[in-house]
């Protein structure tokens, strides 16, 4: 994962008021489910998988994401995603475990085992949540 694409976006995230991180957070998503090519372009992978990991962490079962990192805990969400943006940050992650993107550790967590934990955590929210509700706290 690149370390300084990560930090770069944590610190966006972390910087903004917490009612703002999530159009942020989403619009990097959003980005990826409209055109998956700029997964190898404009959007560094390591930048996507930090705005899903920060999505699955606001979920239930989701907290321990990643494990203990200060800049995940820095940029947290506010509340629970919605089941919008879970099923872009899942889209999301399914692409980056089908090419192989990340490969590196992310913090402590070796990334087959965080894209296997994310992906669980947000099929669990979608399955949980009704369709134009948030997911559940």
């Amino acid at each position: 994962m690149s370390a300084d694409a990560r930090a770069r976006f944590l610190a966006e995230v972390g910087a903004r008021p917490p009612q703002r991180r999530l159009p942020l957070v989403g619009g990097v998503l959003g980005r990826v489910f409209d055109t998956p090519a700029v997964l190898l372009g404009e959007l560094p992978p390591a930048q996507v998988l930090a705005a899903a990991v920060l999505v699955g962490r606001s979920l239930p079962g989701g907290a321990e994401l990643a494990g203990d990192d200060p800049a995940l805990a820095a940029a947290a969400l506010p509340a629970p995603a919605t089941v919008e943006v879970a099923g872009l940050a899942l889209e999301a992650v399914t692409i980056i475990a089908d090419r192989g993107l990340i490969a590196e550790p992310v913090g402590a967590t070796p990334a087959d085992r965080l894209l296997t934990e994310l992906r669980a955590v947000l099929i669990d929210s979608l399955r949980a949540a009704p369709r134009g509700t948030p997911s559940p706290a």
